[in-house]
């Protein structure tokens, strides 16, 4: 996964996160984990661990479980752009352990999705599917149509990775139908570019 789309990533989960994550903590321990963001979208990453780190202890201390779990994924999102996998997947265990306590799904099929796509980096590929999977399956109990798409994705990039290029196709022509029903023509068109690419690498060069 390129870093502009793990930045994404990291600004799209704190939508999900950050809502409650602080509801019950002091100001400074937001100001921080806002200062962790702001630096990592900027591709600061050293200085977001820093921030992150600081609002962390504040969080364990307040026991605001909220705000612990939001700051280990968005470390483990950090870590995972530095390349330092071990950091990052210790990071989202604790952080999935933490939102499985408090029961928040939506949150739960994001870091599974994280996990995914560190798995899919690493070339463990039966491991990037499971987690996905488990993210997709949570994502359409929760009829999140634009998170299922996410995961339709990551899917078929991984059967992509697999050289699987029908079940590929199969992931990605379902997310494209969907964001077609959405008149979501941005992903679509990413989407797209997506089949593109697979029917280029099974040498059909017109369909593609």
């Amino acid at each position: 996964m390129k870093k502009g789309i793990i930045l994404l990533a990291i600004y799209l989960l704190v939508m999900v996160f950050l809502g409650n994550a602080f509801s019950q903590s002091v100001d400074e321990a937001r100001r921080l984990y806002e200062k962790g963001l702001e630096a990592a979208q900027y591709g600061k990453y050293l200085n977001a661990i820093s921030y992150y780190k600081k609002s962390l202890d504040m969080c364990r201390r307040q026991n605001n479980l909220h705000g612990i779990s939001a700051c280990l994924n968005n470390m483990g999102l950090v870590y995972y752009s530095l390349g330092q996998y071990e950091q990052a997947i210790s990071c989202y265990r604790e952080s999935l352990k933490i939102k499985r306590k408090l029961n928040t799904p939506q949150d739960i099929a994001a870091i599974l999705n994280n996990i995914g796509n560190l798995y899919n980096s690493l070339g463990k590929h039966e491991k990037a599917l499971y987690y996905h999977s488990e993210s997709l399956k949570i994502r359409r109990e929760l009829n999140l149509s634009k998170d299922i798409v996410a995961s339709l994705n990551d899917i078929g990039n991984v059967y992509e990775n697999l050289a699987d290029y029908e079940n590929a196709l199969l992931y990605l022509n379902e997310s494209l139908k969907i964001c077609k029903e959405l008149n979501n023509t941005q992903d679509a068109a990413a989407v797209q570019i997506g089949i593109g690419n697979v029917y280029t690498s099974l040498g059909q060069y017109e369909k593609a």
